[in-house]
C-alpha cells in the first residue's frame, strides 16, 4: 500500500484548511457564488480564508499557505459528491454532508457513509441506498426492517438486480437479500461476479473489495485503472496495490499512471516512484506529462504543491533518451524551459502552443456546426 508521508507542518495545515472548509457558509458558496470554487482565484481563496480565520490575517504566509490548500479538498469533496449524485440527487443535500477527513486531506468514505447513515437529516431511503452500496450489513438490515411496507414495495419495484446500472443492481441485489430471508449476503446468490459491483465508484470503496479474493481485487485494480476512469479512482487503486501489481500496471500504463502523481496527495510519492515508471515510458508520453504539469496545475495556478520543482524533478530523473526526445521539439522545450525557471508567487502567463491549437479547432468546429444549423 501507498500512504503518503508528509511533514508535521504540512499535517497541521491541512488541519487548519480542513475546518475552514467545514464551515457552512464557506460550503454555500459552491451553490450561488461568482465562482466555481474549482476555478476560484488564489486572491479570491485568501480573502474567503482570511474572513472565516481571521486569526491568519497578520501572517501573510500562512494564510497564502492554508489557502492553497482549499483546492484539493474541495477537489476531493467533488469527488465524493461525484460518486454519490445518484443518493444526493439535489446539490443542496450535498452541502449538509458531513464528511470524514483523513489527516492527509481526503476523505474517508467508510467513516463518511457511515456518519450519512446514522444522520436524521437524510430520509430513510437515501440511508438505506448508502448502506447497500458501502456492504454495510447491519445498516442495511436494520433500516430494511424499520422500513414502511409500501416503501419496501417501491424498493423491489424500481431496483432490479438486472440493471446495467451498477448502483441500482447493487441496491437491487440486497432488497432481493433481505426479502429471502437469508441470514448472511455471503450466503446470497448474486446474479454477477461480487467484483463487478465494484465499478461503482462509492461501492469501490466500500467492505465489499475487502470480502474479494486477492486474485479479484488485482483484476478490478486493473479494470479500473484501463478504463477511461477519474483520476481518484485510480489514487484508491494504487494505494491499494502490492508492489508487484503496481509494476505490472506501470510496465503496461505508464501514461496513465504518470498522471496521477500530479494529483494530491500522490504528488508526495512522485520522486520515489519515477524511476520505476520512466523506464517503461514512451517520449511522447514524456512530454505529454511535462506539458500536463505546466498547463493543468502551473498555468492554472494551483499552489497546494510546488509543480515548478515537480517539473524540474521529473526532468532531473529522466532518461537521457526522453531528455533528447523533448529537446527535439524546439518549442516545446523552450516553453519546459521557461516554465522550470519560473516563480511560483508569480502568475505563468506563457502561452501553450498546442492548447492554442486544440482551442482553435474546438472554435472552427463550433463555427462549423453553427453554420450548419
Amino acid at each position: 500500500m501507498i500512504n503518503a508521508v508528509m511533514p508535521l507542518e504540512q499535517l497541521a495545515l491541512i488541519r487548519t484548511a480542513i475546518n475552514v472548509y467545514r464551515i457552512r457558509e464557506f460550503s454555500a458558496l459552491e451553490k450561488g457564488g461568482e465562482y466555481s470554487l474549482s476555478r476560484m482565484p488564489s486572491k479570491k481563496w485568501e480573502s474567503l480564508v482570511e474572513k472565516n480565520l481571521p486569526t491568519l490575517k497578520n501572517s501573510s504566509i500562512l494564510l497564502k499557505r492554508v489557502s492553497n490548500l482549499m483546492r484539493p479538498l474541495n477537489e476531493e469533496a467533488n469527488a465524493w459528491t461525484a460518486d454519490h449524485y445518484y443518493i444526493l440527487e439535489f446539490q443542496s443535500i450535498s452541502l449538509s454532508i458531513d464528511y470524514q477527513w483523513r489527516s492527509n486531506g481526503t476523505i474517508d468514505r467508510l467513516k463518511t457513509a457511515r456518519s450519512f447513515i446514522q444522520s436524521e437529516n437524510f430520509d430513510s431511503s437515501r440511508r438505506f441506498q448508502m448502506a447497500c452500496i458501502y456492504w454495510l450489513e447491519e445498516d442495511a438490515r436494520r433500516l430494511w426492517n424499520e422500513m414502511h411496507p409500501l416503501f419496501k414495495k417501491k424498493f423491489s419495484q424500481s431496483f432490479l438486480p438486472d440493471s446495467n446500472r451498477v448502483w441500482r443492481a447493487i441496491v437491487g441485489e440486497w432488497v432481493k437479500y433481505l426479502e429471502s430471508g437469508v441470514e448472511k449476503w455471503s450466503h446470497h446468490s448474486f446474479l454477477h461476479p461480487l467484483s463487478w459491483y465494484c465499478r461503482d465508484g462509492a461501492a469501490l470503496q466500500g467492505c465489499l473489495l475487502e470480502n474479494l479474493s486477492p486474485l479479484e481485487r488485482s483484476e478490478v485494480f486493473r479494470e479500473l485503472i484501463n478504463e477511461n476512469t477519474f483520476n481518484h479512482k485510480r489514487v484508491f487503486c494504487l494505494t491499494r496495490m502490492t508492489v508487484n501489481e503496481r509494476d505490472e500496471i506501470f510496465a503496461k500504463k505508464p501514461g496513465k499512471i504518470l498522471k496521477v502523481f500530479m494529483n494530491w496527495p500522490m504528488q508526495y510519492h512522485f520522486e520515489e516512484m519515477a524511476d520505476r515508471i520512466f523506464i517503461h515510458l514512451s517520449g511522447p508520453s514524456f512530454q505529454g506529462f511535462l506539458h500536463d504539469i505546466i498547463c493543468l496545475k502551473i498555468k492554472r495556478d494551483w499552489n497546494d504543491f510546488d509543480y515548478v520543482e515537480l517539473l524540474k524533478t521529473a526532468w532531473n530523473q529522466s532518461s537521457e533518451p526522453l531528455k533528447k526526445f523533448v529537446q527535439s521539439k524546439e518549442e516545446f522545450y523552450k516553453f519546459l524551459v521557461d516554465a522550470c525557471e519560473h516563480n511560483s508567487n508569480k502568475p505563468f502567463k506563457k502561452p501553450c502552443k498546442p492548447c492554442r491549437n486544440v482551442r482553435n479547432i474546438i472554435i472552427r468546429s463550433k463555427k462549423r456546426k453553427f453554420r450548419t444549423n
